[in-house]
């Protein structure tokens, strides 16, 4: 949405951002997110953030192809 429209802003979300939810957001428009409570809680914080990028990522580019 944000590239159909030209968009220049960023939209973020805050607030139950994980690994579900984070690919769902970035289909939905979203290229800023906030997760707090699922990166501190999983056992390796640093592979929970790289697969959530990775997540967004490929969210982004299925929604981009519709």
């Amino acid at each position: 949405l944000r590239e159909e429209q030209r968009f220049a802003k960023h939209i973020e979300i805050d607030g139950g951002i994980d690994g579900e939810t984070v690919a769902l957001a970035a289909r939905a428009g979203a290229n800023a997110f906030v997760s707090g409570s699922y990166l501190f809680a999983s056992a390796d914080p640093a592979e929970a953030m790289r697969r959530m990028r990775a997540d967004a990522l490929a969210a982004r580019a299925t929604a981009g192809a519709r």
